[in-house]
């Protein structure tokens, strides 16, 4: 029996472009399907669900962030390859910098190069074929959903959180979801988002823990021109430009009280005025905040930072997110997803080691989803097969296991003190000398080592709010960072 022709759908603005696309590509194997428009490659996605797709971004930038997103949704596989042929004027752009940034999209220089394209596709397709031969069995006569949207689990605490956001959806209620740092909080919101009316509408996030304290109001309510130091023109804030849609706010107890008046007040009357603005704007959104846990926030309340009619407004619908200690059973399927995401993030057919689930299985997970994702991703690219026998946990099974890691990677340098204060019979003054010594030299090594503070953020698994505020603490943000604490990434 022969290999089963693969479709490959080919996006291209003109026939010419379609012709020339459709001779470096055919062979024996692959079933071509050409679009010269939007609405005919999404057909052709809906009907065949290619895993490979060419775009030519002379025909619309647009065009191929939409194509990730529908073939994604229509495939059997959780991911699809797309190959964007960028236009010179394009690729200098902030969008198509983005469209790159997604796992499974790639960037070919051009289809003039005749044995360039040919292979890039195949090789996509043969990691597609890799992929599809996933480790996880999946039971089809099991109910329980693998993924739902952008999260990932069958475990019962996750299908009370997929229960609870199926019903509050259809509603216009305010939602306040809680979990601890990395369960996905925002994951959970984009959900709710997709599953409402307000899909069609603009999904916005902010987290006011990321701006200083006088920036907040402007940057969820938008100022006028002229309105303080430095407004040069009038801003929409992120309330504006959720306008029939859903605004998402992470960290919500980090909003100033001034603020919580005026966000109550837009909730009432849905309307609200700009920072230095007298006309009074409408706001037609849905709010959707999270916090840690529901005692966070009454502390809050008790120390009279949060009001307790702000709190009984989010009050409406609470999704509360479990911890991954609480669902081990969803390592596997989580650790499977990642690996699906890399594989295309990389270029390479990953696949799982018999024996490397066992560990994770063990481990707490204090940094929980974040800290799995981040973790895979170390063991990807420290491997050197596609074979990931092994996941690394950072810490190991006690903090001066963690430090014995990091120690290991450059003995020359460190906190000269930790292996005295690790010796010592600790007491709790001891105790929290080494974890901060800890703390700091991971954090210094991963500023030196990634030389970008956001790439720092990314890799840390931690909130950009709480990644600055570690360092401030830590007193590492002048040292490291050149900035003091007054900075406006507070």
């Amino acid at each position: 029996m022969g290999t089963v022709a693969e479709p490959i759908l080919i996006v291209a603005p003109d026939g010419a472009s379609l012709q020339t696309l459709h001779r470096l590509l055919e062979s024996s194997n692959t079933l071509l399907l050409t679009a010269a428009s939007s609405d005919s490659a999404f057909a052709l996605a809906r009907k065949y669900r290619p895993k490979v797709a060419v775009v030519d971004l002379a025909f619309d930038s647009q065009v191929g962030l939409t194509l990730c997103n529908v073939l994604k949704q229509h495939s059997e596989l959780p991911f699809t390859a797309v190959l964007l042929i960028g236009a010179p004027s394009l690729q200098e752009t902030a969008e198509y910098r983005r469209l790159l940034r997604r796992p499974g999209v790639f960037a070919v220089s051009t289809y003039a190069a005749e044995g360039e394209l040919a292979g890039r596709v195949q090789s996509m397709i043969n990691l597609a074929r890799g992929i599809r031969q996933s480790p996880v069995a999946i039971d089809p006569s099991d109910p329980a959903p693998p993924k739902f949207n952008h999260l990932v689990g069958r475990s019962p605490a996750m299908l009370r959180v997929y229960n609870l956001l199926n019903n509050a959806a259809p509603t216009d209620c305010s939602v306040l979801i809680l979990g601890e740092t990395g369960t996905g909080k925002e994951l959970a919101a984009r959900t709710l988002h997709e599953l409402s009316e307000r899909r069609r509408g603009p999904y916005v996030a902010v987290n006011p823990a990321a701006f200083n304290e006088n920036m907040v109001e402007s940057e969820i309510f938008g100022h006028e021109q002229g309105a303080f130091t430095g407004a040069i023109k009038r801003r929409f804030g992120c309330l504006e430009r959720a306008n029939r849609g859903t605004l998402y706010l992470d960290e919500v107890d980090s909003v100033p009280l001034a603020v919580q008046i005026k966000l109550l007040r837009a909730l009432q009357e849905h309307r609200f005025e700009r920072v230095g603005g007298e006309d009074s704007v409408p706001a037609d959104f849905r709010l959707v905040a999270s916090a840690t846990g529901l005692g966070q926030l009454h502390l809050a309340i008790g120390k009279n930072a949060f009001r307790s009619d702000f709190f009984y407004r989010l009050h409406g619908v609470i999704i509360p997110l479990p911890p991954l200690r609480e669902r081990g059973e969803d390592i596997e399927l989580l650790v499977q997803h990642f690996l699906e995401s890399l594989a295309l993030k990389y270029a390479r057919p990953l696949r799982l080691g018999p024996h490397a689930l066992e560990p994770l299985t063990r481990y707490a997970w204090p940094g929980n989803v974040r800290e799995l994702e981040r973790a895979v991703e170390s063991a990807v690219v420290l491997s050197p097969s596609d074979l990931i026998e092994s996941i690394p946990l950072f810490g190991g099974s006690s903090p001066a296991e963690a430090f014995s890691t990091l120690a290991s990677a450059d003995s020359s340098r460190g906190c000269p003190d930790c292996p005295r204060i690790l010796g010592e019979s600790l007491t709790y003054r001891t105790f929290v000398e080494q974890q901060r010594a800890i703390e700091t030299e991971f954090f210094r090594r991963l500023l030196q080592s990634c030389g970008d503070r956001q790439e720092a953020v990314r890799r840390s698994g931690l909130s950009r709010a709480t990644f600055y505020r570690r360092l401030r603490d830590l007193g590492l943000v002048r040292r490291n960072l050149g900035e003091n604490s007054s900075s406006s990434d507070d």
